[in-house]
């Protein structure tokens, strides 16, 4: 290919990832805080190019919310749902994670999943860990509505289903009501790799199979 053709052919690929990398740090279990709101503050310039529509399907299929301009949202914004995403993904065993506690996503699969079951040290163990992780969605959901930011643009609909489902008190969700199928269940044949990709998608096959 000549070269002249070659570098505009480089910029487009470069642009067209741009926003795929912020979705990235959304849901990279092991990401922190600074690096979710220093992804979204970069403009995508794939957004503004006759790709946008195909960039937009890219994302959803990653679970991250579309048609967001990620130069347009306050600060307060962009802290409350870095906050909410790690309360909801984080995995401690990612390289670059130093330990900590899990998300509340990865902690729901491994209590529905685990050799412990009701009863145990472990499983109230867990339980006090889930309901950690339940309170910081529950603050960062408050966050952004106090501030009045655009939920439906920071947070996928399944997401939004999903932190309905935890905070809300029920329906096998929240850290009293999960319920335990133990390691030999079909749902939860390797459910290790099942959720390593840190996808919603991943989780919820573990969570309510298809």
């Amino acid at each position: 290919m000549p070269l002249l053709l070659g570098i505009p052919l480089v910029e487009w690929l470069l642009g067209g990832t741009a926003l795929g990398a912020a979705g990235w740090l959304y849901y990279r279990p092991g990401g922190t805080k600074d690096q979710l709101v220093n992804a979204l503050s970069k403009p995508s310039p794939v957004q503004m190019s006759e790709h946008a529509d195909e960039a937009a399907s890219t994302d959803l299929d990653q679970g991250v919310a579309t048609d967001t301009c990620s130069t347009c949202f306050p600060p307060e914004c962009l802290d409350a749902v870095a906050k909410v995403k790690e309360a909801l993904y984080r995995n401690k065993r990612l390289p670059g994670a130093d330990g900590g506690q899990h998300g509340y996503l990865n902690r729901m699969v491994e209590q529905m999943c685990g050799k412990s079951g009701p009863g145990t040290d472990s499983w109230r163990n867990h339980i006090t860990q889930l309901v950690g992780e339940q309170k910081k969605i529950s603050d960062g959901m408050r966050d952004l509505r106090t501030a009045k930011c655009p939920i439906e643009q920071l947070l996928s609909r399944d997401e939004r289903l999903a932190i309905n489902n935890i905070v809300g008190g029920g329906n096998g969700w929240s850290p009293q009501t999960i319920p335990w199928k133990g390691p030999n269940h079909p749902d939860c044949f390797n459910f290790g790799e099942k959720i390593s990709s840190g996808r919603l998608s991943d989780f919820l096959n573990v969570i309510r199979p298809q």
